[in-house]
């Protein structure tokens, strides 16, 4: 059996599994690199070479520490399901060890900025209605890109304040619905007339908008603003650190983020008190020193 044969396999299970499309194509993606890297082999033939060639390869490309450790764990992933179910009698995997990824330190958009955003919408007018409420979900409610397309009218609950979300693996959590995000939500409803189906449309077409779609939203105001660093997951740090910076609960904040472990949230709990930290210098008493 040729390797790509196996990827074919391999996302049919994954599909089987429930995982979503999203996650199906990175796979595709991802694997798909290394099959081409390795010619396409009889998977007979796959061994702890062709693996550690290919991270060699990578780390070449000058591309960064985090892309290359999550494209050679889909890739371990694939070599462990061919295992599991006897494709190959070679646990491949068990040699493999994990990559050490480059630690970086999490950035979060400022007071100042986050206004400048908010200020570069009209929330009067159709598309800055959408925006502000794409904005809102991912700023102050954390939510991942694809879980703001994924969402319909039926999961925001005006009465109880909650949003249901559909996270990684398909998995159900509720996230509070705040009285900054209900305000878009209102607006946009008002303006668009829309009140099921997808919650965000694409207006050229009248279909949901995309994960694509609404990461080129945030580009074109990274432009517009001027700024060096601006993108989805940066708005979902900024609502994490800041979360806790305003007195959230580490706990509370896993549930609403998604995250399976609290070590996943620490990071944020770490940049936080880093921050609070800062805010103490007014109480030093060389600070405090009346002047004579």
């Amino acid at each position: 059996m040729k390797m790509q044969q196996l990827l074919d396999n391999f996302l049919l299970f994954q599909k089987v599994k429930g995982n979503t499309l999203e996650t199906i194509l990175y796979y595709n993606k991802r694997i798909g690199y290394f099959i081409k890297f390795c010619n396409n082999k009889n998977i007979k033939l796959l061994n702890i070479k062709d693996y550690n060639n290919y991270a060699l390869y990578l780390k070449q490309k000058n591309l960064s520490s985090y892309t290359i450790k999550t494209s050679l764990n889909a890739v371990k992933i694939l070599l462990k399901y061919a295992y599991d179910y006897n494709y190959i009698t070679n646990n491949i995997t068990k040699n493999i060890k994990p990559y050490k990824c480059e630690k970086k330190t999490i950035v979060v958009l400022n007071d100042i900025q986050i206004k400048e955003i908010l200020n570069s919408y009209d929330y009067n007018t159709l598309y800055g209605s959408r925006n502000l409420l794409i904005i809102s979900l991912m700023l102050d409610a954390g939510l991942r890109v694809s879980e703001v397309s994924n969402l319909d009218f039926e999961d925001i609950n005006i009465g109880l304040k909650l949003i249901k979300v559909y996270g990684k693996g398909q998995k159900e959590r509720l996230v509070p619905l705040t009285d900054t995000i209900l305000f878009y939500f209102n607006k946009y409803i008002e303006i668009s007339k829309l009140s099921n189906g997808a919650l965000f449309i694409d207006f050229k077409n009248n279909l949901r908008l995309k994960s694509s779609s609404i990461a080129e939203i945030i580009i074109r105001l990274k432009r517009k603003l001027g700024y060096k660093k601006l993108n989805p997951h940066y708005l979902r740090h900024t609502f994490a650190t800041l979360f806790l910076v305003n007195g959230g609960d580490p706990v509370h904040l896993q549930l609403i983020l998604g995250h399976e472990t609290l070590f996943m949230t620490e990071h944020y709990l770490h940049i936080a008190n880093q921050m609070t930290m800062q805010k103490q210098s007014k109480f030093s008493p060389l600070s405090n020193l009346k002047k004579t």
